[in-house]
């Protein structure tokens, strides 16, 4: 299910970011995909209040 080698180089490259923020301060260095600015949120605009529970509001993709 997973490849040792790449997950040992994932926890490796995590504990070394882990290291230097702890030395430096938090957020000192991120992963380039972590968004640094701004409050991102989900665009509610066609979302129905029962878009869990209603069969008849749900998606259909043709």
């Amino acid at each position: 299910m997973f490849d040792d080698e790449r997950f040992l180089k994932h926890h490796k490259l995590m504990k070394a970011l882990d290291e230097i923020n702890q030395k430096f301060g938090k957020d000192t260095i991120r992963i380039a995909s972590v968004q640094t600015e701004g409050n991102w949120m989900m665009k509610r605009a066609r979302k129905s209040p029962g878009y869990t529970t209603n069969w008849n509001e749900l998606l259909t993709v043709h």
